[in-house]
């Protein structure tokens, strides 16, 4: 079955209008593109976004990766263990409060993390080719949104 008559069906079908089957279905295409290319470099997408949170100029606790990527916490403890046996982060107590871990990204964690995040800005780019740069934008804050939103309904 080809793409125009699978996109003929759903529109007969309805979906193509409920956000919730169209967002589902792109979502499926295109983790399955960003897990082919982590995969070269030893990653899933938990282990990158662990990862690239580590990298951020305020490095983040155990507890709010966890939070920010709905993790359940023993999940994050045997990512950032595979983590740390790879030698890309490590954790240390902080300063401020010896009960919290910190979450530091190492030289080699910053560096193989360039290198997956310019693999998968190639990725992007090829995605998205087909939308000029506003396109992308919106694109890309309307799905923010939605993610917000997600968020605010979890917390009530």
């Amino acid at each position: 079955m080809n793409d125009n008559h699978e996109n003929l069906m759903l529109k007969e079908a309805g979906l193509a209008t409920e956000v919730g089957f169209v967002i589902s279905r792109a979502k499926t295409q295109v983790l399955k593109q960003v897990d082919h290319v982590l995969e070269g470099f030893g990653f899933t997408k938990h282990h990158y976004a662990v990862l690239a949170l580590a990298c951020s100029v305020e490095a983040p606790s155990q507890r709010e990766i966890a939070t920010y990527m709905r993790l359940d916490p023993s999940r994050l403890v045997r990512i950032l263990d595979e983590l740390e046996g790879q030698e890309l982060v490590r954790r240390e107590r902080s300063a401020h409060d010896r009960r919290t871990w910190i979450i530091q990204a190492t030289d080699s964690g910053h560096q193989r993390r360039t290198e997956a995040s310019m693999a998968l800005q190639q990725l992007n780019d090829n995605l998205l080719r087909h939308l000029g740069e506003t396109q992308r934008q919106l694109l890309i804050g309307a799905l923010l949104h939605l993610a917000e939103i997600e968020v605010q309904v979890e917390q009530r």
